[in-house]
């Protein structure tokens, strides 16, 4: 089947797409106080699975079991995720914070492997359903599941610092999807199924009356502060030493410190670090009593030790408000 005329194509796109954000619009207008289903991953870390976003029938013609050639291949895409593993030699609260990310994100991460394998390049999304439907179910899990809760976002430091990561990284990673299979879908001449299967309008959000959590550490920026090094010193870079600023001086605080799992002698160089940190924050007139001094070493990655950004992001200070202190 050739691809059908490109003006054919584009009226066809133009048309799919006012009829989404028709629809997209109306659901958007109300603020439902009735038991809607709610599309935020709840506090608890559990994951909302997004409901089929097409009606179509579950049987489909033999598909082939390669990725359409325009992605790259899923190991390479999982080359730069960050970690979800969890060190044994962690403090308790850390290890329970990050067991429920694990938790929450794992399948998510299954379904968007099975959808980034299986999706066939020679059957379009009108013959095989079944296979791209579950691919546009996958990219509405993963983007659900990354989504803020209504009430703020609870947990510690690290969950916090591993959560924002996987949010940039997972929010990538199902466009690059997304995008693909558009571009398959587009080689095998449907340019209207697989915009119909993947865009679905947000369904009506509760009305919430929540307390937002309190901030577990010092927040700089658009997240948690964190003070990045470079590699295998504990010397403080010019902006390391302009983030700094944003330190509350008389605050009590622990002071964390990290380094990559590929750099030497991680424990040593992470409380060197903290350490570092410390002795600027009492010149600048902080009460030494007051800092508390922890060296996590290589046990908490925040990043892919497998990327020059990943392994940067792991070079790193924060600092906790009691009673957040690694015991």
């Amino acid at each position: 089947m050739s691809p059908p005329p490109s003006d054919d194509a584009d009226r066809d796109r133009i048309l799919a797409r006012r009829a989404i954000f028709v629809s997209t619009a109306l659901a958007a207008l109300g603020c439902s106080s009735q038991s809607t289903p709610q599309q935020n991953p709840p506090p608890d870390g559990s994951v909302v699975t997004a409901p089929s976003s097409s009606t179509a029938p579950t049987t489909s013609a033999a598909p082939t079991a390669s990725a359409p050639s325009t992605l790259r291949k899923w190991d390479d895409v999982m080359a730069a995720a960050p970690p979800l593993d969890i060190a044994p030699k962690l403090n308790d609260a850390d290890k329970q914070d990050l067991e429920q990310l694990k938790q929450r994100l794992t399948p998510t991460y299954d379904a968007l492997a099975a959808a980034w394998k299986g999706v066939p390049t020679s059957c379009g999304p009108k013959d095989c359903a079944k296979e791209w439907s579950a691919a546009a179910d996958a990219i509405h899990q993963a983007r659900d599941a990354i989504k803020p809760s209504l009430c703020g976002t609870y947990g510690g430091i690290a969950y916090r610092q591993r959560l924002a990561e996987h949010e940039a990284f997972l929010f990538a990673i199902t466009k690059e999807l997304e995008d693909g299979l558009t571009d398959a879908s587009m080689k095998l001449g449907d340019a209207t199924t697989w915009p119909r299967m993947v865009s679905r309008p947000p369904l009506p959000q509760p009305c919430l009356k929540c307390a937002m959590p309190r901030e577990p550490g010092v927040v700089g920026g658009t997240g948690i502060l964190s003070l990045s090094f470079e590699d295998g010193s504990s010397t403080l870079t010019p902006e390391a030493e302009e983030a700094l600023k944003l330190v509350p001086l008389e605050a009590a605080l622990v002071i964390r410190g990290h380094a990559d799992p590929g750099e030497a002698d991680a424990a040593k160089l992470s409380l060197a670090r903290a350490e570092a940190v410390k002795k600027v924050l009492v010149k600048k007139g902080a009460k030494a009593k007051n800092l508390t001094v922890v060296a996590i070493g290589a046990d908490l990655p925040i990043a892919s030790s497998k990327t020059p950004e990943g392994k940067a992001k792991n070079r790193r200070v924060e600092f906790a408000f009691p009673p957040e202190a690694a015991k």
